[in-house]
């Protein structure tokens, strides 16, 4: 029986699947399916999101005669901590050996294990900066000479409870978890890798909250949220107008604009609040919008500020549901003080919605991806590798 890989997210206010037979080739064969809820939120155990996912594997396996035999699952960003580390090896207390990718692999094992708590499960472990007898590499020095090794490790580490609470989830879906991968790196495995720069960042702005990750050379260095979104924003246009969040929502989608030109917007929009209609000028829409964004453009800008990130990063791609509002790009380059761009995703998604199936997408991608750190250091290279650390080493 042929089998099938599925890349699922849960989100707070859907749920999107990506099936198919082959991790490589995506475009041979997708099937994308979205689980969404008009009212409310849920969350991973929440019976009646799980329901309808096993709903639609029974309907896909049925449809295909095929078995989906492995779940990719999207760990989600915020419930993801970072720990540093430094580990110091000796590779041999005399002779000078060169240095092999398990002798790095047991270097790694042994940060984890010394420098993570027992409740910590390791989502990633990526190695920053490597010094073999004190000289600097920022690669593996894979084939150099040396007797002392000692590498600037950067764990990104769950609670054992939220392994243990997915585990649940599985166990109801009754198919096995082939891995968990974090949201940034998903999302950020569903792009193009040859139209990214070497230090870029993606800013998604959901629902409830603002995710902001920085990667360098493909490592995921930096991450991190706001808890201010799409949702904050609707609250506020509710607030301010005197209209259901809901309705906000929707004028917001459809009329909303942060172009300068846009502000002093006369035309009326006609809205109706219970069983009577009201006009709203879209140059009072346009404010109250710009006012928010703008708030949280800033308040992230002081962020990155702080974290000395923003004087690396040498582009920015915007995700989510504020990319849609006319202006805000060059609002977030205006505050920002990046070039922003568009996102160039692997699969044209042309009569789907981008930025909900961008992650589960980017979640099967990402075991052959370049984001996939175990790709670098599980393959030797041989005379390439020896000669580019050799250049390095002395020059």
């Amino acid at each position: 029986m042929r089998k099938i890989f599925l890349g699922l997210k849960i989100d707070s206010s859907y749920a999107s699947l990506a099936f198919s037979s082959s991790l490589g080739n995506l475009e041979r064969d997708v099937k994308l399916r979205l689980i969404e809820r008009k009212e409310g939120n849920f969350g991973e155990l929440d019976f009646d999101i799980l329901e309808k996912i096993k709903k639609e594997i029974l309907e896909i396996e049925k449809a295909t005669s095929s078995k989906v035999s492995k779940i990719y699952f999207c760990f989600p960003q915020p419930k993801v901590r970072k720990v540093k580390a430094n580990h110091k090896k000796l590779i041999h207390p005399k002779h000078s050996l060169p240095l092999t990718i398990s002798c790095l692999t047991s270097s790694l094992k042994e940060a984890e294990l010394l420098n993570l708590d027992w409740e910590d499960f390791c989502l990633e472990a990526y190695p920053l900066e490597f010094r073999l007898d004190g000289k600097v590499f920022r690669n593996p020095p894979l084939g150099i000479y040396g007797r002392r090794l000692e590498v600037d490790v950067l764990f990104y580490v769950a609670k054992r409870t939220e392994l243990l609470n997915l585990e649940k989830v599985f166990q109801y879906l009754e198919r096995p978890y082939e891995g968990l991968v974090m949201s940034s790196l998903a999302e950020a495995s569903s792009l193009k890798e040859d139209t990214l720069p070497k230090n870029f960042s993606l800013l998604n702005i959901g629902r409830n909250k603002l995710e902001f990750s920085y990667f360098r050379n493909f490592i995921l260095e930096d991450s991190f949220s706001i808890y201010k979104g799409g949702k904050f924003v609707d609250d506020k246009l509710s607030q301010e107008l005197g209209i259901p969040s809901e309705l906000s929502e929707e004028i917001k989608l459809s009329y909303g604009s942060l172009a300068q030109a846009d502000l002093e917007d006369s035309r009326l929009i006609t809205v109706k609040k219970v069983s009577k209609y009201r006009e709203i000028k879209r140059g009072t829409l346009n404010s109250i919008l710009l006012s928010c964004y703008q708030k949280v453009l800033e308040e992230l800008r002081d962020i990155l500020e702080k974290k000395d990130i923003l004087r690396k990063i040498e582009s920015l791609i915007i995700m989510g549901g504020a990319s849609k509002i006319k202006g805000f790009s060059e609002l977030a380059k205006r505050i920002l003080s990046l070039p922003v761009n568009s996102p160039c995703f692997y699969l044209p998604l042309v009569d789907k919605d981008p930025d909900r199936f961008c992650a589960s997408l980017g979640v099967l991608r990402y075991p052959l991806s370049d984001f996939n750190i175990k790709n670098k250091y599980t393959q030797n290279k041989g005379l390439l590798s020896k000669i580019r650390n050799f250049l390095e080493e002395y020059f």
